[in-house]
């Protein structure tokens, strides 16, 4: 009985050690991936060790992607709609781009040579209002450009002293700038541009 039972365990001993390394790489296999690739919510308070730096999570990207997907997409920024520019027709281009720019205090933002016609932009400086287009048709276009219903309005911190500048260029005041007790008392002035156009000279409130 002796002879056999050591003749069985020295047959079984390899396939017991064999199992065992078997387990071991079972068990090698089946860990964990190490916690810096881990998602956040995969982490529990178990897996990571406070006492020990290096068991904390160590991959931002990986993390900061996973929270962020739950935050979801940014709002969109609000889009407003707005009036560009206005376009005036005038017999002389260079004459009322002098007039707007020089009397009125607006600058010269662009210049366009369109074959039929030339343009000059015109606009103050700031996020109120919106340009003039001043525009000259070069064709052989029969344009009429004088005393049009058209009105640009302006708003000035000084509207007599803006008159006076219009009156100095020997074009019309059709109204001083006074209050009008039906809008408030808000000061309001008539004049005329090179071609007739009117322009409407409101007291700025320094609001907008």
């Amino acid at each position: 009985m002796k002879t056999r039972l050591s003749f069985d365990l020295h047959w079984m001993l390899p396939s017991m050690l064999g199992l065992a390394l078997s387990a071991t790489a079972c068990e090698q296999v089946s860990s964990p991936v190490p916690d810096k690739y881990m998602l956040a919510d995969e982490i529990s308070a178990e897996e990571v060790d406070d006492s020990s730096a290096s068991a904390k999570p160590t991959g931002p990207t990986i993390v900061s992607a996973a929270r962020d997907a739950s935050i979801g997409p940014a709002a969109p920024t609000e889009i407003r709609s707005v009036v560009g520019a206005v376009g005036l027709g005038v017999s002389d281009l260079k004459r009322s781009a002098d007039f707007y720019t020089r009397v009125l205090g607006m600058k010269q933002t662009q210049a366009f040579s369109l074959g039929y016609m030339d343009e000059v932009v015109v606009a103050w400086e700031g996020p109120r209002g919106s340009s003039l287009v001043l525009m000259h048709w070069t064709d052989s276009s029969k344009i009429n450009y004088k005393d049009l219903p058209i009105k640009v309005v302006v708003y000035v911190a000084d509207p007599k002293a803006l008159a006076d500048k219009i009156r100095a260029e020997g074009l019309q005041i059709t109204r001083e700038p006074a209050p009008v007790p039906t809008l408030g008392n808000a000061v309001v002035g008539l004049a005329k541009d090179p071609d007739g156009y009117v322009i409407e000279i409101l007291q700025a409130t320094g609001q907008g």
